[in-house]
C-alpha cells in the first residue's frame, strides 16, 4: 500500500488537531486592550465607563489560558464561569457586552457572543406619565433648565444616561443622535422630536455651546452618568415621588412602554383598515358575491 494513503498515526492526528484548534484562535495582548481603551477615551467616553470596560476585559483576560489565546467559544465558557461564580445576570451581560465591543474593535466579530443570560426583572416601582410631568414641573419650579431637559430627553428619546456624551451640539443640529456604537457593536440613530430639538438648540445657544456634548458639568466636561442619576433622584425627592421611581432606568422604561402602547394601537389600526379594504374589494368583485337575481336563479335551478 502506498505510504501516502496510510492513515495518520495517533500522535500525528493529535498534533494536527492541536494545530487546527490553534488556527481557530487569536492572541489577545495587553497592548491590544490598551489601544481599545485609549480609543474609547479619544471617542469621548467618560472616565467611569472606560474604567468599567477595563475591569470587564481584565476579568476576561485573566480567564483565558496562559498563552492568552481566544477560542471561538471563549466568551460562552466565560459566561458560564461567571454564572457559577454567582454574578448577577445584568453584570454578566454587561461584562460580555464589553468584551464584544473589544472584539468588534479588533475586527473579530465572529468571536462575539450572541447569547445572553435571561434577566428576571424585579417588581420595582415604575414611573407613570403623570409622575414624569411632576418631575418637569418641579424642575421648572426650581428654574433648573438643565435637569428639565435631561429628564425630558431620556423620556422622549429612550437615550440611556451613559450615552449622554453622544448628544452633542452637532447631533442637535442634525436632529439625530448616534448611540450604542460600542455598547451593541452597531450604530443606531435616535431621532430628536421637533419640540425637544428646539428646546435643546435654544439651551445650547444660551450656554454658548457650539460643539461637543450639550449636557456638561460645571467645569465644562461631559456630564457623568453617575451625576445624571444623582440629579434625577434628587429631583424625584423634591417632587414628592415615592423612593425608587425617579431614576434613569425608569425614565427609559417609560419611553419604551409608551412606544409599545402606540405600536399596539398602530398594529390594530392597520389590521382593521386592511380588513375593511378587503371587504370593500370582495363586495365589488368577489367571486362568491353574486347579484340577488343570479343567486335566486341558481337556487331555483338547484331545486329543480
Amino acid at each position: 500500500m502506498d505510504r501516502g494513503t496510510d492513515p495518520a498515526m495517533p500522535g500525528e492526528t493529535a498534533e494536527r488537531n492541536t494545530a487546527a484548534r490553534r488556527q481557530q484562535m487569536f492572541l489577545l495582548s495587553q497592548a491590544q486592550i490598551q489601544r481599545f481603551l485609549t480609543h474609547l477615551e479619544e471617542d469621548g467616553w467618560t472616565k467611569g465607563t472606560v474604567q468599567k470596560y477595563r475591569a470587564d476585559i481584565s476579568r476576561f483576560h485573566q480567564f483565558l489560558p496562559k498563552d492568552k489565546r481566544v477560542a471561538r467559544d471563549a466568551l460562552a465558557r466565560w459566561r458560564e464561569h461567571l454564572l457559577q461564580d454567582g454574578y448577577s445576570a445584568r453584570t454578566i451581560n454587561s461584562s460580555v457586552s464589553s468584551v464584544n465591543s473589544l472584539l468588534d474593535y479588533l475586527g473579530r466579530r465572529d468571536w462575539q457572543s450572541r447569547e445572553w443570560v435571561e434577566v428576571r426583572e424585579s417588581a420595582g416601582p415604575e414611573l407613570t406619565r403623570e409622575e414624569y410631568l411632576r418631575l418637569l414641573e418641579e424642575a421648572k419650579r426650581q428654574e433648573d433648565i438643565q435637569i428639565y431637559l435631561l429628564v425630558k430627553t431620556l423620556v422622549c428619546t429612550g437615550l440611556f444616561r451613559e450615552g449622554l456624551p453622544a448628544l452633542t451640539r452637532e447631533a442637535v443640529n442634525s436632529g439625530a443622535v448616534a448611540v450604542n456604537k460600542r455598547r451593541n457593536c452597531r450604530d443606531r440613530q435616535l431621532t430628536l422630536p421637533a419640540q425637544l430639538r428646539d428646546e435643546l438648540l435654544d439651551y445650547a445657544m444660551r450656554k454658548r455651546i457650539r460643539s461637543g456634548p450639550v449636557f456638561r458639568m460645571e467645569d465644562g466636561s461631559p456630564m457623568r452618568a453617575s451625576t445624571a442619576g444623582d440629579r434625577i433622584t434628587a429631583l424625584g425627592k423634591a417632587a414628592g415621588l415615592e423612593p425608587g421611581r425617579a431614576n434613569a432606568r425608569n425614565l427609559k422604561r417609560l419611553y419604551q412602554r409608551t412606544c409599545a402602547a402606540f405600536q399596539r394601537e398602530a398594529d390594530r389600526w392597520v389590521e382593521e383598515s386592511y380588513t375593511r379594504l378587503l371587504a370593500s374589494e370582495e363586495e365589488r368583485i368577489g367571486w362568491r358575491v353574486w347579484p340577488q337575481a343570479a343567486r335566486s336563479r341558481a337556487t331555483d335551478a338547484a331545486e329543480a
